[in-house]
């Protein structure tokens, strides 16, 4: 039961915080940016890193980094590749420093506090006839964490995103004559020309020796590889409908509900409209002309002439009211009481009452209807577990796919040869139906040795599968013979290359130091000038044009002629002239999207100083060899 609330709330607030949460709070952001001079040599052999003199240490990391990919689908070979490990252990590092500086401000979080946390996030999950307690148990056991280990880290969580919010704040509107020139850069247009020397132009280039053919062949080698692949048998547990249990009666329905009415109260709570003003002439004026009758966003209109002090409805219970306002709140008798303005340490808060949901016990009848079908959702998981481990047994006992088969119901599916990324023979994606069970999947299938089959798994969709591998195909490598064509004819393509930009490099050269004209140059080698209008920093460059040519250009000051690479050969470009936008429109979408993105850049640059400040001061170390032998091609060999 509770992985099935976990997986149709993951798509919500409370869901994606327990999955993500628990381990490590928002993997994306700061871990995928640059780890900077994080990696280096210093910590003990047994750890990853140090920073200001704790330990991460490589049982400690193993494990988070491991719950992480777990949840991203990504199997720690891919994500060594492709850079994900060193990225998590960067945003490890932050954390410590983030923790040290909360704890340095006195930023401290409650164990009630944490608790009240907890109580909130297991509430939505807790099915009639379980307690709070077996629900946070389970999910204990599935996300393997101690009660400690958890609340250790929604503390350390929570300190951490008080200190990064209190770091941004002060990031969070960016000047605005800085604004629009910083737009008006980005919408700035060139022209440029440019002259296009093709490489196919360049004669003469000597045939390679078959040696040299050969050395390239070894360097390239893996570009050649025809990977390791496996045939794979996919045993998936058969779901019974829920109607297939014993009937329920509403007397049986009746006594649960008894037995678990305190799930069915109804918590008072009162839903808020709110504006806050920074004087109390203000607020006492919002107030009155609210009060005849006018919508509190529109009073403030008329007061003020601009709605930001407004900040909207929100939904509140009693222990998430502040003690400013919690008793005249509580004593409101009736939706659309306005509150007597009161000043708060922000400024002079002015409250409507919206709405108010007294205590109460949801009836049976109610929710009834509701109440059979979690019981029904209840028995068919605790069934699917019990066949789950029945199957586990089968497959200990070294069972085959076949025989299991026999005795549960299972459905097996055959997949064809797949490599490690999951591609079939022909390049495709062959367990695209897999979705983001997909990572766990193949990682499963490349650490079991052929005919083993893996233990039972529950995977992110709700099902539960066991890989079984079926064969397996060894790495191989196309023999030179097949390829030397086609690295002849790379290696001519490099030396044409080649020589045409020394020669293009040439022309730059008496350009620079004779006062050659672009016009010139292409008059005499008899190439065309070309010019291209009008072109915008971020806007995709068409062929033959590239994103290098696009930089360079964008880089280049007006008037001065640089070399550049284009899909075909070298060239030699001029920007001739440019032009800026000469007014902003601050209202238009664009520009708000652009203001929006700044925002998050500038937040995210003043973190990205304070963090690197705090690594310099209290100094971070991590010791690369450990990580690369846990984690590198020769850790996954094995």
């Amino acid at each position: 039961m509770v992985m099935h609330i976990l997986r149709k709330s993951a798509a919500g607030g409370v869901g994606k915080f327990i999955i993500f949460g628990f381990l490590i709070m928002a993997v994306g952001g700061l871990v995928l940016m640059d780890v900077g001079g994080f990696f280096r040599k210093g910590p003990r052999i047994t750890d990853i890193a140090t920073v200001g003199g704790e330990s991460i240490s490589a049982s400690s990391f193993d494990r988070t980094m491991r719950r992480t990919l777990s949840r991203l689908g990504i199997p720690p070979r891919e994500a060594y590749g492709a850079g994900y490990i060193h990225q998590i252990l960067a945003q490890e590092v932050r954390d410590r420093l983030l923790q040290r500086s909360a704890a340095e401000q006195g930023i401290l979080i409650s164990d009630e506090r944490v608790t009240e946390q907890i109580r909130e996030l297991v509430r939505p999950m807790t099915a009639p006839g379980q307690s709070a307690r077996e629900v946070l148990s389970r999910i204990l056991t599935t996300q393997g964490m101690s009660e400690g280990e958890l609340v250790n880290a929604l503390k350390r969580d929570m300190a951490n995103a008080l200190m990064a919010q209190a770091l941004q704040t002060g990031f969070s509107i960016p000047d605005p004559a800085v604004a629009r020139d910083l737009y008006r850069l980005q919408k700035q247009q060139r022209t440029v020309g440019y002259i296009l020397f093709p490489d196919e132009d360049v004669k003469d280039i000597p045939a390679p020796s078959e040696d040299t053919l050969r050395e390239l062949y070894e360097a390239t080698k893996e570009t050649y590889a025809r990977p390791e692949t496996r045939t794979l048998k996919l045993l998936t547990l058969q779901e019974r409908p829920a109607d297939t249990e014993t009937p329920l009666t509403d007397e049986d329905l009746q006594k649960i509900y008894e037995g678990k009415s305190d799930f069915y109260r109804i918590i008072p709570s009162w839903t808020l409209e709110e504006a806050l003003l920074p004087s109390e002439k203000e607020a006492r004026a919002v107030h009155e002309a609210a009060q005849k009758g006018k919508s509190l966003n529109q009073a403030l209109k008329d007061v003020t002439g601009q709605e930001t002090a407004y900040l909207g409805e929100r939904t509140f219970e009693e222990n998430a009211l502040t003690a400013d306002i919690r008793p005249a709140v509580t004593a409101a008798t009736q939706a659309g009481e306005i509150l007597s303005p009161f000043e708060s340490p922000l400024g002079w808060r002015v409250v409507v009452v919206k709405s108010i949901t007294p205590e109460g016990i949801r009836s049976f009848e109610e929710v009834k209807t509701e109440l059979r079908q979690e019981v029904l959702e209840s028995r068919q998981t605790e069934e699917r577990y019990a066949q789950a481990a029945m199957v586990d047994d089968l497959l200990a006992s070294g069972a085959t796919p076949e025989e299991i088969g026999r005795e549960a119901s299972i459905q097996i599916t055959d997949i064809p040869p797949v490599n490690a990324f999951g591609q079939g023979p022909d390049g495709s994606d062959a367990l695209k139906s897999a979705g983001d069970d997909r990572g766990a999947l193949l990682e499963t299938a490349f650490g079991l040795a052929q005919g083993e089959s893996s233990a039972i798994m529950e995977m992110k969709g709700g099902s539960f599968t066991a890989v079984h591998v079926a064969s397996i195909t060894p790495k191989t490598y196309i023999p030179f013979e097949e390829v030397r064509q086609e690295i002849e004819n790379q290696w001519t393509r490099d030396q044409r290359r080649s020589a045409n930009r020394l020669q293009v490099a040439d022309e730059l050269a008496r350009i620079n130091t004779k006062g050659a004209s672009l016009q010139s140059v292409a008059t005499e080698k008899k190439y065309s000038l070309k010019t291209v209008q009008n072109l915008e920093r971020n806007t995709p460059p068409k062929a033959p044009l590239t994103g290098a040519f696009m930089q360079q250009v964008f880089a280049a000051p007006p008037g001065r002629v640089i070399l550049t690479e284009l899909e075909n050969g070298v060239a030699l470009a001029e920007v001739t002239s440019f032009t800026w936008p000469e007014k902003v429109d601050e209202k238009s979408p664009e520009f708000q999207s652009f203001l929006s993105g700044l925002t998050d850049q500038m937040q995210g640059e003043a973190l990205m100083l304070y963090l690197k400040k705090q690594e310099k001061e209290i100094g971070v170390s991590v010791n690369t060899q450990t990580l690369d032998t846990l984690y590198g091609p020769q850790a996954v060999e094995e």
